[in-house]
């Protein structure tokens, strides 16, 4: 007799929680963010790409990293003084991770990839960033 893997169940409203954060919240920021890089620094200007990388690196990603910490776990039923003491806690691991792990694909996004695809390449890295994120979570 063979022995049958143990299955794991899904948290269906954990999935539902993390799918609307990046449909409702990810999604449009991030839209909205390339496009105002795009104003703030024109192609034009010299050395366009790395100062967008930095202002992406400097501004965008620790305000996202603070909105996934702290939006995630309330609407997961988390009191507000859990969610700032794991977000203290959090905060700079993920963020130095977030550095390590974005930057190169950030800096391609905005130096090769033309704007109509630089979501689509984002949201590409960031399935793979939200797994991670998740873990640490737990």
């Amino acid at each position: 007799m063979t022995k049958q893997p143990e299955r794991k169940n899904f948290n269906l409203r954990n999935i539902a929680i993390y799918s609307a954060f990046g449909f409702a919240v990810t999604g449009p920021m991030v839209h909205h963010w390339y496009k105002l890089l795009e104003l703030l620094v024109p192609i034009t200007v010299r050395h366009a790409a790395i100062k967008r990388l930095l202002l992406d690196r400097g501004i965008f990603a620790p305000a996202m990293i603070v909105l996934y910490f702290s939006l995630i776990p309330l609407l997961m039923g988390s009191s507000v003084d859990a969610t700032a003491n794991a977000l203290r806690a959090r905060f700079w691991p993920a963020l130095k991770m977030n550095w390590k792990v974005w930057t190169i694909v950030q800096y391609i996004n905005l130096s090769y990839v033309p704007m109509q695809y630089r979501v689509l390449v984002g949201n590409c890295t960031a399935l793979l960033w939200s797994t991670y994120l998740a873990t640490k979570r737990q």
